[in-house]
């Protein structure tokens, strides 16, 4: 008899774990043997390592399909078999209709130019593979009205992978990937090109479309993104993100951050705290620990303030200074945008990460639910990448770096730890956390595309991905069987563990943004969350907890949130505020809301201030100037319009004389402080693990946790980094 040899398959997927046949007629057929056999022989023999006196077969099927059997009508002795799963919602009939594609995914890492039948078809729609995954969470689940989204409830069968672009977005115009690599248009240019090249629908210059235009040019292309003509950019720039990002690392990463959504509870008293109650079976408010007198009201809420000094008890982990929440509103609704004006200074031991709702909020009806409640939910499938800082690529592909993330409820930033969602046995939980090295913008096929790629073109193909070193608490699945020791003081991780690399020392491992989970909590903290100030000793939370509630909320959120359009799970917008759909901040109109906002007026003072700015220009900015406030005429283009002196001072010689001294000062002090913010920036970037790996452009494509390059240490030219705010 034939010796038996296992093939381990490559990791790449366009499968959709939600495409299922009826389970009341059909039964899963588990493992597949048919299929994992004659494909792993056709493999086999495609790669021309077949040996006589060998039978081949593949450890699994790719992520997303599964072979489900039915007794034939007529014939019930015989049994017919499909394989689920493809993105055009129609299942293969046999092993010999699925290997052509089965091999394209395998040999080219996507599934471009795929010859298999369902491939072929032009109108395929894309479909989502997020992972059903199962919480080990022991906390009951709540009986709500979003029961159908749960892992247990027939899975929905809506089509859908792209993440949907607001027509109202002024920057980017990209879809993301979740499962498929969706053709999506980008980066609508018009205006004077011939003075500012391709740019968007406000007139302002597009660094996506001007730095591919580039690339396409000189077919390499490794530069820092700036954008000197955007007052947004400049209006960031100003402020110190490398502050911002060094304090962020420092600090546990259980601590809310600006515009996260959270849950909170508004009337808890210093000596007050909200555990688990196994009597009650659900969380209760506590003094003492053992008498639960009250059920905690939770509401959801976005941080728009953090503390400027923590105070932290490792007693308690808890920060004492108050962060500043504020309910959050309907982003299906322009009614009731007013409700952030209920918002409270809370300690942060009345907060906590919305991701656990599901926990929190068990053995409550949904109807006693606050109205925040669903409003949160809504944005789930939300992602907006925020500030790009980098572009790099080799024609005719290419990545931007971006220096964070907000995905659904968290802030996600380049040095997090985060956990990944299971690709395909949810009974142990969850196993495998990444530390992020990068979060990449991909693009590629830009060959392909036509300059006109935003109307009725050929557009490009992209992905928003992320990349870094992935561990596992599942030493098969290691790499290396030493276990890992991370620094406690910072992360926590060690407690949790023993973790084991799963990525080989010298490559990193990508995945598509879907497969995050949310940030790692240190359990200490957990704990505490779940089950007072008073527990210690060994874990009593699994690591993971909340994740089948992220799922149900994703699906809740791809099914009800109207900005994401038909046959689309994800909306990718340009900006946190624009994916929550808020029209005012900390009481301040956002600035696609303010009707004083003129991007136009802006360039002009912009090229008044670097001395560009044509006659017509001044002339006209002088007459706006002599009556603007300083809301609208800020003092630096004044100065540079010499409007002081025009203004009636006493002395008029002096006035125009300290004006001009007091520009070429802020020249001086601008060069100063640009050799500043170079250090910094190069600091920061070593302190939160930036990295330059310089990837084969062959392993952009892969889409799973696929091994894909080396890591090397960021060789970050010598210039202006732009300096910009996360919120």
């Amino acid at each position: 008899m034939a010796q038996l040899r296992i093939v381990t398959i490559n990791d790449y997927s366009d499968g959709n774990a939600r495409h299922l046949p009826n389970t009341s007629t059909h039964r899963k057929d588990d493992p597949p043997e048919i299929y994992l056999e004659k494909l792993g022989t056709e493999w086999m023999k495609s790669r021309g390592e077949a040996q006589p006196g060998f039978r081949y077969r593949l450890d699994r099927l790719p992520y997303g399909y599964t072979v489900w059997e039915r007794p034939r009508p007529g014939d019930p002795k015989r049994v017919d078999r499909w394989c689920f799963g493809h993105p055009s919602k129609k299942p293969f009939d046999s092993p010999n209709r699925f290997l052509p594609h089965f091999l394209t995914l395998m040999e080219k890492g996507s599934t471009e130019d795929c010859p298999c039948i369902h491939c072929k078809k032009k109108d395929m729609q894309s479909w989502s593979r997020t992972p059903v995954v199962a919480d080990s969470s022991a906390v009951p689940d709540s009986t709500s009205r979003f029961d159908k989204y749960t892992l247990s409830s027939s899975i929905s069968t809506r089509p859908s992978t792209q993440a949907t672009t607001h027509p109202s977005s002024h920057s980017s115009q990209a879809e993301a990937e979740t499962g498929s690599k969706p053709k999506i248009g980008l980066y609508k240019s018009k205006g004077r090109q011939w003075v500012e090249g391709r740019t968007d629908e406000e007139g302002t210059p597009d660094p996506y479309r001007n730095n591919i235009d580039r690339l396409k040019a000189l077919q390499s292309l490794d530069t820092l993104i700036e954008e000197p003509m955007s007052a947004d950019w400049r209006a960031e720039r100003a402020s110190n993100i490398e502050a911002y990002l060094r304090e962020l690392k420092q600090k546990r990463s259980w601590i809310s951050r600006r515009l996260e959504i959270v849950l909170m509870v508004r009337s808890l008293q210093e000596d007050e705290s909200v555990i688990f109650s196994p009597k009650h079976n659900r969380f209760m408010i506590t003094k003492d620990g053992s008498t639960f007198h009250e059920e905690p009201f939770w509401e959801a809420g976005i941080v728009t303030q953090t503390p400027l000094t923590d105070i932290e008890d490792d007693s308690q982990a808890v920060t004492i200074s108050g962060f500043r929440v504020e309910p959050l509103s309907n982003a299906n609704s322009k009614e009731g945008k007013g409700i952030w004006k209920r918002y409270v200074y809370l300690r942060h031991d009345q907060i906590r990460p919305f991701s656990l709702w599901k926990n929190l909020l068990a053995g409550t009806d949904s109807d006693q639910w606050d109205e925040t409640i669903a409003n949160a939910m809504l944005v789930m499938s939300t992602l907006a990448l925020v500030k790009r800082y980098r572009f790099k690529g080799k024609w005719p592909e290419a990545k931007v770096f971006c220096r964070a993330m907000y995905l659904g409820s968290e802030l996600i930033l380049e040095g997090d730890f985060v956990y990944l969602i299971p690709e395909n046995n949810f009974d142990d939980g969850v196993t495998d956390i990444m530390h992020i090295s990068s979060i990449t913008l991909d693009m590629w096929n830009l060959d392909k595309a036509s300059d006109n790629d935003y109307d009725d073109g050929h557009p490009y193909n992209c992905a928003a991905r992320i990349t870094g070193k992935v561990y596992t608490r599942d030493a098969q699945r290691a790499t290396n069987p030493t276990p890992v020791k991370f620094d406690d003081a910072t992360t926590g991780l060690n407690r949790a563990g023993p973790w084991y690399a799963r990525t080989p020392a010298d490559k990193l491992t990508r995945v598509p943004f879907h497969r995050v989970m949310g940030r790692y909590y240190d359990l200490d903290a957990v704990d505490k969350w779940v089950h007072g100030k008073g527990a210690q000793g060994q874990p009593l939370t699994s690591p993971g907890i909340g994740l089948s509630g992220i799922i149900q909320a994703r699906r809740y959120s791809s099914d009800e949130y109207q900005r994401i359009q038909d046959g689309n799970t994800w909306f990718w917008a340009d900006t946190r505020v624009e994916a929550l759909d808020l029209e005012e901040v900390n009481g301040l109109l956002v600035s696609s809301r303010d009707p004083d906002r003129d991007p136009k007026k802006y360039r002009k003072q912009i090229r008044v201030i670097d001395g560009t700015a044509r006659p017509e220009e001044r002339r006209l900015l002088k007459q706006v100037g002599k009556r603007a406030s300083g809301r609208v005429m800020n003092s630096m283009v004044a100065s540079a319009l010499d409007l002081d002196a025009e203004q009636g001072s006493a002395d008029t010689s002096r006035v125009r004389k300290r004006s001009r001294s007091a520009m070429s000062g802020s020249e001086s002090r601008e060069d100063d402080e640009q050799g500043r913010q170079n250090e910094m920036a190069d600091q920061s970037a070593e302190a939160i693990a930036l990295s330059d790996e310089e990837i084969p452009s062959s392993s952009d494509d892969d889409d799973g946790d696929s091994v894909i390059g080396s890591e090397r240490q960021a060789q970050t030219p010598r210039r202006t980094i732009p300096v910009v705010v996360i919120d």
